[in-house]
């Protein structure tokens, strides 16, 4: 009964496969510009807090 339903759906069957290209390098560059945000972060809290307010 499904596939009697979903028959309509994809009828025709697309030639090829649709990959989102722009989907998949949005992802990619949210997912580096994240990793570069922690390793700064990280970076920032080897220094204490008193210190960083000393060199100041």
């Amino acid at each position: 009964m499904l596939i009697k339903l979903l028959n309509g759906v994809f009828d025709p069957p697309p030639d090829y496969l649709s990959v989102p290209w722009l989907y998949l390098m949005m992802l990619v560059s949210v997912a580096f510009a994240a990793a570069i945000a922690v390793k700064g972060f990280q970076r920032e809290t080897r220094v204490s807090a008193v210190q960083r307010m000393r060199e100041i």
